[in-house]
C-alpha cells in the first residue's frame, strides 16, 4: 500500500473504469508478480524508512483466522464481506448509541450471527426487560436496520446506487463459499 501511495498509482483509479476493490486486486496480483524484482533492486529497504507493526495484534488476528485453502482471490472476497458486515455491525451499534439505546443492542446483538445457538425468547426478554411480542418486534427492527446499514456500506463502495445489489450478491457470495 505504502508503494501505492508514493507512486501515485491512486490517482489513476476512475469509478467509470470498475470497482475499487477490482482494482486493488489486480495491483496486489502485479505486486505479488514483481515482487522478486524489488526485492533484489531495494535490498535491505532500499533507503525506505521503516515502518511499525503491531506484531501482538496481527498475530491474534491470524489465529482468530481459520486456514485458507481456496485460491487468494476468494480469500480477499471472503475478508473484504466480513471487513463490510463488521463495518455494518458498527454503524448499527453507533445508531443504538445514538438513540440511547446502546444496552437494548449489547443485550440482541448475539442474535445477529447466523449460526450461533438462538437464546430462549423468554429468557433474552427478561434479559433485556421486555415482552416477548416487544422483543419480537424489537429484534425485527434490529435485523432490518443491520440490512440498512449493510445497503449503506455496500452503498459507499460502489460509483452507482444501481449496482448494489449486484454487490450484495457477491458479498453473499463470498460469505457462502466459506461455509
Amino acid at each position: 500500500f505504502t508503494l501505492l501511495l508514493e507512486r501515485g498509482d491512486l490517482a489513476a483509479v476512475d469509478r467509470e473504469k470498475g470497482r475499487f476493490r477490482s482494482w486493488l486486486l489486480t495491483a496486489l496480483r502485479h505486486y505479488e508478480q514483481n515482487q522478486d524484482e524489488r526485492d533484489r533492486a531495494d535490498k535491505r529497504g532500499g533507503g525506505r524508512p521503516a515502518l511499525s507493526f503491531d506484531w501482538e495484534d496481527a498475530e491474534e488476528r491470524y489465529h482468530r483466522e481459520p486456514v485458507a485453502t481456496d485460491d487468494p482471490e476468494r480469500e480477499f472476497e471472503r475478508v473484504w464481506a466480513l471487513q463490510l458486515l463488521g463495518r455494518a455491525f458498527e454503524r448499527l451499534r453507533e445508531d443504538y448509541a445514538a438513540r440511547g439505546k446502546l444496552s437494548l443492542f449489547e443485550g440482541l446483538k448475539d442474535e445477529l450471527t447466523p449460526g450461533a445457538e438462538p437464546t430462549p425468547r423468554a429468557e433474552l426478554a427478561a434479559r433485556v426487560g421486555l415482552r416477548e411480542g416487544a422483543l419480537k418486534v424489537a429484534l425485527h427492527r434490529m435485523r432490518s436496520r443491520y440490512g440498512d446499514a449493510l445497503r449503506a456500506e455496500v452503498r459507499d463502495t460502489v460509483a452507482d446506487e444501481s449496482e448494489v445489489d449486484a454487490e450484495l450478491g457477491e458479498l453473499f457470495e463470498a460469505l457462502a463459499a466459506t461455509r
